[in-house]
């Protein structure tokens, strides 16, 4: 009976070193799915960090592009210094955010891209303290300013080109860790069902030389322990008892909550992991909006310019390109009127050849303009009338009375020179 016992104590140390190899394994495995959740994070962090300077300077291009076209219009919907002060604050936000960049610098490499863009941002700081101390720029004149900036274009394109790049690199690097955070859950679950199913069996094992004492309480543990290896954590033995079987039914029991605790932290982190990437998604998307913004403000800013040109003494031709809006029509009727009242013109040809659609909106303008010029005493007439444009007027019903129209603007310099020389001729006569 002694021997017996001494066997059975024997077995009893087999299953505590088991019950010790399960535990140690699960807690190497868990280790290995930390350190990958903490290495996801971290990227998760410079990505967002990246795509934040992004952001920043792409914000303080588009407020400077504002601050330009508030100082060349002559009436802003906000003034100038209210864009100002916009400015400098976003070009703080991003000094701001490209200071919080150092600490995610992990590499030489990163470091000496880090210091590249700290030196760029300082010459755009530079450029913009220089606007800053030009009086040109308080008095409205914004060629200085456009030189002081245009200087550094290149650069701060290249910047955002850079971070962009950069936000997407640490994105792709956070997505396949992410990857491996999962290839490594399909291999932690298993692994660690393996390792329990492989203790259940030397358990049962085990259980079979001491059936004939405790058969009824093995035999139940046994078929719990199937239902855990087939993926069922929620089971529980019964572990009272202060002999083997207790002590045992406790080790399995804490087993299953310490998988079940593993599994409900693996699903949390994936969990938090799609989200991160839908953030990060959420801010491609912004930044392609903030992109498509400051290339509709560029053209904004090239078709607010309308040249007057003035190819006769006292005919002045302007040239009109591009669509016009509410705001572009009003600029342009301060600009026509101005100069003809500086320079005293007697004619004026409005040139709708660069219009691509003349609609009521467009013609109405160009009404209210000629009606304009006659009450300052000059002559309007129109240029490039195409054969479709005239159709649409037709089909519309806007009849140009009294205006005199030319197929070109050579057309309408013959005439005036014709005319010129008429009144040269009639006046030299004795």
């Amino acid at each position: 009976m002694r021997s017996l016992r001494d066997i059975l104590l024997g077995l009893t140390i087999i299953q505590v070193a088991i019950l010790l190899t399960v535990t140690g394994a699960t807690f190497v495995l868990m280790q290995n799915t930390n350190t990958f959740i903490q290495e996801t994070r971290d990227r998760n962090l410079v990505a967002s960090q990246a795509q934040r300077v992004t952001v920043e300077m792409l914000r303080a291009r588009r407020l400077e592009k504002d601050y330009f076209i508030a100082i060349n219009s002559p009436a802003p919907r906000i003034s100038a210094d209210e864009q100002f002060q916009r400015w400098e604050v976003a070009y703080q936000d991003l000094g701001d955010a490209l200071q919080g960049m150092e600490r995610y610098m992990q590499t030489p490499e990163e470091t000496a891209q880090f210091v590249s863009w700290q030196d760029t941002y300082g010459r755009y700081l530079q450029a913009f303290e220089l606007v800053q101390q030009r009086p040109s720029v308080a008095s409205g004149t914004a060629q200085v300013a456009n030189e002081s900036m245009n200087a550094f274009d290149d650069m701060l394109s290249s910047l955002t080109e850079e971070t962009i790049i950069f936000a997407d690199q640490k994105a792709n690097e956070a997505d396949q860790a992410w990857g491996e955070l999962l290839v490594q859950e399909n291999r932690t679950v298993p692994a660690i069902i393996g390792i329990g199913s492989l203790a259940i069996v030397l358990t049962g094992m085990i259980g079979i030389g001491m059936a004939r004492w405790l058969p009824r309480p093995l035999l139940a543990l046994t078929k719990q322990a199937e239902q855990v290896a087939e993926g069922n954590l929620d089971v529980r033995v019964d572990d009272a008892g202060n002999h083997e079987v207790g002590r045992l039914g406790r080790a399995f029991n804490h087993m299953t909550e310490q998988l079940t605790a593993q599994q409900a932290a693996i699903v949390t982190r994936t969990t938090e992991l799609e989200q991160a990437n839908t953030q990060q998604r959420t801010l491609v998307e912004q930044l392609q909006k903030s992109l498509y913004e400051q290339e509709t403000l560029d053209r904004t800013v090239r078709e607010l310019s309308v040249p007057t040109i003035p190819i006769l003494p006292g005919v002045l031709v302007i040239p009109l390109v591009g669509a016009f809006d509410q705001q572009r029509a009003q600029n342009l009727q301060t600009i026509v009127l101005s100069a003809a009242e500086q320079q005293r013109v007697t004619h004026v040809l409005l040139d709708v050849t660069g219009v691509p659609l003349v609609d009521t909106h467009v013609a109405q303008m160009i009404i209210h303009i000629t009606n304009s010029l006659q009450l300052l005493g000059a002559e309007p007439s129109l240029i490039g009338i195409r054969p479709e444009v005239a159709q649409t007027l037709i089909n519309l019903g806007i009849k140009f009375e009294h205006l005199p129209i030319y197929a070109d603007l050579q057309s309408a310099v013959e005439h005036y020179l014709s005319q010129d020389m008429r009144n040269t001729s009639r006046h030299g006569r004795p």
